[in-house]
């Protein structure tokens, strides 16, 4: 691999005095509440749009049910509540003292009126956890209302249709039922049916309208996406708000510039070498044509220049017309070995893995890493490992080694990191470069190993078929 000859010294990096200390005790709940909603929020741009817009709508409707049940619906059953007891109140006195026409005055009130002189009485007792439960409904309003007013046992019993009272008086017991509807508003249904209909109904409007929205940034970024890593370009049509149509446009005038540029920086490097490719041919007959102790002077200029020549062509060639396809990794390396024969390059056996790759493409870069790897050590190993979701290839060797900053120079183009040695070779600073192009036209740049104890292991991630 490209080395840098001399070692760079590494300097401890300075502590921060922001991030280093820790949040004061009094904020930490807050710190870890913050990153538990930043765990729970969605993480797609439509998750979080519809986020934005459905949770207002969900709190208001909450806020506004919230009001409504603490204090029209409450008013109002109580009130029900309240007129109801009167009613009973009202009988039940006039059944103790008597009167004889206590039937008719509850046919009246739709009040149904049975009386018997049964000695089951009826216990008045209730328990503790019972009345808990009774002051959150209309039974339990009743039931303490008519409790403060009556110095007589009584039960209160609700069903699906009919609420019925109880009551025991010296001599006898009466019972008094009716409707539900008397104690209970059916209004309650009507406002929570409309107000959950119309919150469902909203969030699905808010839902229909970010997910339209969200269609030509997600077609923006797909074709973003395939442009970066195939260079193909899609022309996208302008849709959607007035800030992503000037996105699309863009991005349509930035690939039509960036597809320009590439064209002339190809048509330039490819004319420049083609051009000398002949001059250099007329030398090289005039050269087997001159003595010995001439031609082995000018010979390694000339091939030198060849060389170079040859890497130029090498990096302006175009192969965007290749498609792609599903390799058999163990078989394309077993491939390359052989066209390697006889130097020292190791292909450490493995499983069959298929990835999804442009071979010639794939070839090129594994061809220069391998060169490089030949080059600055006495052996290259290339291993395959498979993660599942990514098949890496990692290129090692075992010379002197390369920093990550050097690394990332070395993948500059026209960048050579040891110009007294490798400008002797041909070496022009393109291999990294053609390499890193390839790997990122595959979806992942090239990275080196960093856990190496000896030489420069780089590492091309492939996807699988």
């Amino acid at each position: 691999m490209l080395i840098l000859k001399r070692s760079m010294k590494t300097t401890k990096n300075p502590p921060n005095n922001q991030g280093g200390r820790g949040a004061p005790f009094f904020l930490r709940p807050l710190t870890h509440l913050s990153r538990f909603l930043r765990q729970m929020s969605p993480q797609s741009l439509l998750g979080r749009s519809f986020l934005i817009m459905a949770l207002p709508i969900i709190l208001a409707q909450g806020a506004t049910s919230y009001i409504f049940f603490n204090h029209h619906w409450d008013t109002l059953e109580r009130r029900l509540a309240v007129t109801l007891a009167n009613e009973m109140v009202m009988l039940v006195q006039a059944e103790a003292k008597g009167y004889p026409h206590v039937p008719d005055m509850a046919d009246a009130l739709d009040i149904q009126f049975i009386r018997s002189t049964s000695s089951s009485g009826v216990d008045g007792r209730q328990s503790i956890l019972s009345w808990i439960a009774s002051l959150f409904d209309q039974e339990g309003m009743l039931r303490r209302e008519l409790e403060n007013r009556l110095p007589y046992p009584l039960t209160v019993e609700t069903s699906k249709n009919w609420v019925t009272v109880t009551v025991v008086l010296p001599h006898h017991h009466i019972t008094l039922s009716t409707t539900p509807k008397k104690i209970f508003s059916s209004t309650v249904f009507v406002y929570v049916l409309w107000s959950v209909g119309l919150c469902i109904l909203l969030v699905l409007v808010a839902w229909g309208f970010m997910r339209n929205q969200m269609h030509p940034i997600r077609d923006l970024a797909t074709a973003a996406e395939i442009f970066g890593q195939e260079g193909k370009p899609k022309r996208l049509k302008p849709r959607g708000a007035l800030e992503v149509r000037k996105a699309t446009r863009a991005f349509n005038i930035m690939q039509d510039n960036i597809l320009k540029h590439v064209a002339e920086r190809t048509e330039m490097l490819a004319g420049i070498s083609h051009d000398l490719r002949t001059p250099l041919t007329r030398l090289r007959l005039a050269l087997e044509m001159t003595p010995e102790d001439i031609k082995h002077d000018m010979l390694p200029d000339v091939l030198e220049m060849q060389a170079m020549i040859d890497s130029y062509l090498a990096f302006a060639r175009d192969d965007q017309g290749e498609d792609w396809q599903c390799v058999e990794i163990s078989s394309f390396l077993a491939s390359l070995a052989v066209s390697f024969h006889p130097k020292p390059l190791k292909i450490l056996p493995s499983h069959p893995i298929h990835v999804r790759a442009k071979p010639l493409l794939l070839r090129r870069c594994l061809v220069n890493l391998m060169n490089n790897a030949l080059t600055y050590g006495t052996l290259c190993t290339v291993s395959v490992q498979d993660h599942k979701r990514f098949v890496d290839i990692t290129v090692g060797d075992n010379g002197p080694g390369l920093t990550p900053e050097a690394f990332e120079r070395a993948k500059t183009p026209f960048v050579r990191l040891e110009d007294e040695r490798t400008i002797g070779e041909g070496h022009v600073g393109l291999g990294l470069s053609i390499a890193e192009d390839i790997a990122k036209r595959h979806g992942h740049p090239l990275r080196l190993a960093t856990d190496t104890p000896k030489g420069a292991n780089i590492i091309i991630r492939l996807s699988p078929c």
